[in-house]
């Protein structure tokens, strides 16, 4: 029998938890990544706006360049680790024990999240959808910076930002951390919308969905929330 974790994603079959885990015991770190992605990229966006004005002092000028690449790498680091983690949760309510787990920790960010939703709602993502190369592009800029977990934390404690700024240019970093950002949105709005419970949603990933959360607008600048919109708007006939 061939080994599950070599097999093509399509053909990993897990059986359902019965009854499912209830939400209240499902490890909830992914929303604190959440939080701090959200939270980095404000910052990220806010410097990078600071950076352009003409009025400041060059010492100034550096100062908040290099808070605006520090704060797009984490954006990038953050938005993985938000999205493993939300993965990784969905699949310990969906799928008895450890079984999630040891199946897909060998594949990529992707494949196990279609992993998750072709057996626990019996289809995925299509492979020609932005959603899916929304998710292979963060990877492969997350990857570019970090390979593992410890290095993960390594970069968000610091010890790793200086030799991850001489790696990349400054506008390459921005369009990356929007990249990142835009990737959580848009596996967010998919996933919502394929999860059958309406209960379930919020608590599994974090929403960008106004009637799930009244408050969120108030949680963003206007510039970023427009930029949410946006893309809320541009996937509501998309085939994902």
């Amino acid at each position: 029998m061939a080994d599950r974790k070599t097999l093509p994603y399509q053909d990993v079959k897990l059986p359902v938890n019965d009854p499912l885990m209830p939400l209240s015991q499902i490890n909830a770190l992914h929303g604190g990544y959440a939080q701090m992605m959200h939270d980095s990229y404000i910052a990220h966006r806010a410097a990078a706006v600071e950076r352009q004005r003409m009025d400041i002092d060059p010492p100034h000028r550096l100062k908040v360049a290099r808070v605006a690449r520090e704060q797009a790498i984490l954006t990038i680091v953050l938005a993985g680790m938000t999205l493993e983690s939300a993965v990784n949760a969905m699949g310990a309510h969906y799928f008895p024990g450890n079984r999630f787990r040891n199946a897909t920790q060998r594949y990529s960010l992707r494949d196990t999240w279609q992993i998750m939703l072709q057996n626990a709602f019996g289809r995925a993502f299509r492979e020609d959808s932005v959603v899916y190369k929304g998710m292979e592009t963060l990877a492969q800029n997350r990857n570019a910076l970090v390979h593992n977990r410890a290095q993960q934390m390594a970069l968000m404690d610091g010890a790793q930002l200086e030799e991850a700024f001489k790696a990349n240019r400054p506008g390459r970093l921005e369009e990356q951390a929007r990249q990142a950002f835009e990737a959580v949105v848009t596996v967010s709005y998919a996933a919502h919308a394929m999860t059958p419970d309406p209960v379930e949603r919020p608590v599994l990933l974090q929403s960008y969905d106004l009637g799930q959360v009244p408050y969120l607008e108030e949680e963003f600048p206007a510039d970023i929330w427009a930029e949410i919109v946006a893309v809320r708007e541009s996937m509501s006939d998309a085939k994902y």
